[in-house]
């Protein structure tokens, strides 16, 4: 038997157009907004590595806050919305068909 290995270097612009990829990441925008913050009781969380409620704000992307771990150093969001709410998201927010059509 024979391989063949072929090492390329790609672009995200090469396997995703990036017209594509500029209205998902306005959709998820959208879509993090209505599913998952509005009108949701964010909750507080340890770190779910160690258990440790040693945290510090980190940073927020779209609305959500990210926490990291002051004991082991991992990053994770909190607070964070219910998995009930993540569910949701994943099966109904407009971005996951979108992703699955279009891209």
């Amino acid at each position: 038997m024979k391989n063949i290995v072929v090492d390329d270097d790609f672009h995200q612009s090469d396997l995703k157009p990036e017209l594509l990829l500029a209205q998902y990441i306005e959709l998820i925008k959208a879509d993090v907004a209505s599913y998952l913050v509005q009108g949701l009781a964010l909750k507080d969380v340890d770190c779910p590595a160690c258990a440790s409620s040693a945290v510090a704000a980190s940073f927020k992307r779209f609305g959500l806050g990210y926490s990291e771990c002051s004991t082991c150093g991992t990053l994770y969001g909190s607070p964070r919305p219910s998995d009930e709410a993540i569910l949701r998201f994943y099966k109904e927010a407009p971005s996951r068909a979108f992703w699955s059509r279009q891209i």
